[in-house]
């Protein structure tokens, strides 16, 4: 199951450790402890539950180290109930994950909801594997926004609020998906169990397919914003346009609003780029909440940005006598 040996005086590579974390703390929660950090990282934590394992089984050495063919090793694969149930704690998270995607894909646009259609295979094949969850311990992720029936109003201009409010949300969902795929899902390099081996092809498969889901829905909320560009364009070409003082105002307003959107663009991006590298680089100790406060308070921004920008865009309209459709 691991390929070096983990814990106290070990070679502690950053997978195996992960492993073990996600293995102890299966047997953790059937014995009524409280689940350990799963962070690929050994610390006085991970070290202390190998410790509370062997001395909870007798014949095991009390070295605070599982060691590739040892004793320890094998008495937690069995006590767990095989190599497969290694990926109990994040199935139990990734089927949460899954629910809300369910849900925004009953009520999105259907254009604005497609890089959710990429990872619906991968996470349909986890959903079948739900039986490893049960019991599984239900540890703190980067979190899951939750959502109502219908989708909010976020106001963006030249597209339908529905899209725009989707396609936000889609990129809450698919990120959220992607961190916990990327900081809590160990790749098996030796596995005996046909199911095991199965569910890391699997993740591997999904995490890719997440990768790409999240950079198409950038593009899709990147082309919401552009399109705002064009609407005073459109507005001073329109027959009935009336160039007023009041006019003039309502169109310094909305360039300022479209301003303040498009500002939003360069910080989407940098988080993306964050995200993505360190899917490339595990190690590069990426804070995993704070990346997650930064998206929530950028959702935040893009709806208050684009609340803004729609009522710049109404009082253009109104004072510049311009048609609804400009």
């Amino acid at each position: 199951m691991i390929e070096h040996s983990v814990g106290n005086g070990g070679f502690n590579d950053h997978n195996d450790t992960l492993i073990i974390q996600c293995a102890l703390n299966v047997a953790r929660v059937r014995t009524g402890l409280t689940p350990i950090a799963i962070d690929g990282f050994i610390g006085p934590e991970t070290i202390g539950a190998i410790l509370a394992f062997q001395r909870a089984n007798a014949g095991l050495a009390n070295d605070g180290r599982i060691d590739p063919g040892g004793r320890t090793i094998a008495a937690l694969t069995s006590f767990i109930g095989g190599e497969e149930h290694v990926f109990g704690p994040i199935i139990e998270q990734v089927m949460a994950i899954k629910q809300d995607i369910d849900q925004l894909l009953s009520f999105g646009p259907q254009n604005a909801t497609q890089p959710l259609l990429r990872i619906m295979p991968g996470l349909t094949e986890i959903n079948q594997n739900g039986d490893l969850a049960e019991g599984a311990p239900s540890i703190k992720s980067p979190g899951v926004k939750g959502f109502n029936r219908g989708a909010p109003a976020f106001g963006f201009v030249g597209v339908d609020d529905a899209i725009a409010a989707a396609t936000l949300a889609m990129m809450a969902l698919i990120m959220a998906l992607l961190l916990v795929l990327i900081i809590q899902s160990p790749a098996f390099r030796k596995a005996v169990s046909v199911r095991a081996k199965e569910l890391d092809r699997i993740m591997r498969d999904l995490k890719i397919n997440a990768s790409v889901g999240l950079q198409e829905s950038v593009d899709i909320v990147t082309a919401i914003f552009t399109d705002s560009k064009e609407m005073e364009q459109r507005c001073r070409q329109s027959p009935t346009f009336q160039e007023t003082a009041e006019c003039a105002e309502a169109i310094r307003l909305f360039v300022i609003a479209v301003a303040n959107v498009q500002a939003l663009l360069p910080r989407l991006t940098a988080l993306l780029f964050t995200i993505l590298n360190f899917k490339n680089a595990p190690h590069s100790g990426i804070d995993i909440f704070k990346t997650r406060a930064v998206f929530d308070k950028l959702l935040a921004d893009a709806q208050a940005a684009a609340f803004e920008l729609q009522l710049a865009l109404s009082d253009m309209r109104q004072n510049c006598k311009c048609p609804d459709e400009a």
